[in-house]
């Protein structure tokens, strides 16, 4: 007489494949897992030597900027940027043509990291504002290669010493300690000094971005036009300035929108365009 197999009971052949699920099915999950852990932890690492990157340039061209105009009897006001500018050498060139060898020097070397930025921006993560990071650095080097040739140095160094990206780039670098060495923690030491460094940056943001750099702007289309007649290149140089200007006016005037909207709406905060 037979006895029923229950029907919990499986055929002996299946018996390999439950083994099998039960063993490898698990660590294909853990293998998924860590995989996009090591993903997300090599795009975090990226990230932080780009930005370690970033920070030692900004900070160093700010540091040796500062040094240079400082010690220049033209620096401040904004008229001596411009005075005499019509004068020309024995080569037929602006006497503000003739620079220091340390300022020819800053000048070929910034022109240099705006122009590796172009290039590297291709090889690294995809950033959300690649198109806009991309004009900016093709319009900083022609600008920055059009004053070099035309004598435009005067402004084209006090354009230099913007220092809002120092800040900026050390809140980045806070952030990311945080989240590696404070896992799950979101109130940690780390944020709260990229908080800290975060609102210096818009201090600093605010009065060089939105208030010098306009004054840059109106100084060259306006008040140098009393001292001298602009040529093709003088009024290229304007141009370029009044784009640099709106690639920095508009993503701040964005956010303070999304920000003023969110408070009303929700009392959230919007997302913001310098983006970690």
């Amino acid at each position: 007489m037979s006895t029923a197999m229950p029907p919990w009971c499986l055929p002996r052949c299946c018996e390999p494949l439950v083994v099998t699920a039960i063993v490898v099915c698990p660590q294909l999950s853990t293998s998924s897992a860590k995989a996009a852990f090591e993903k997300k932890l090599e795009v975090k690492v990226q990230k932080f030597s780009q930005t370690t990157m970033e920070q030692l340039f900004y900070g160093s061209f700010t540091f040796f900027g500062v040094v240079m105009v400082l010690t220049q009897d033209w620096a401040w006001p904004s008229k001596h940027w411009w005075l005499n500018f019509d004068k020309k050498d024995s080569d037929g060139r602006s006497v503000h043509s003739a620079m220091t060898e340390a300022i020819a020097a800053y000048y070929i070397m910034y022109a240099a990291r705006y122009f590796q930025g172009m290039i590297s921006v291709l090889l690294e993560h995809k950033r959300r504002d690649f198109w806009e990071m991309q004009l900016h650095h093709f319009v900083t080097c022609a600008l920055v290669a059009i004053s070099y040739v035309y004598g435009w140095n005067r402004v084209g160094l006090v354009i230099m010493l913007v220092p809002a990206d120092v800040p900026l780039h050390t809140a980045k670098m806070c952030k990311y300690i945080g989240e590696r060495r404070c896992p799950g923690k979101p109130s940690n030491v780390y944020q709260l000094a990229s908080d800290g460094f975060f609102v210096v940056f818009m201090l600093s943001f605010f009065a060089t971005r939105l208030v010098a750099f306009p004054y840059i702007c109106w100084s060259a289309h306006i008040e140098a036009t009393l001292y001298f007649e602009k040529g093709v290149p003088e009024w290229t140089c304007v141009v370029l300035l009044y784009i640099l200007l709106a690639l920095q006016v508009l993503p701040a005037s964005a956010y303070l929108t999304a920000t003023l909207r969110d408070r009303v709406k929700e009392g959230g905060v919007g997302p913001c365009p310098f983006a970690f």
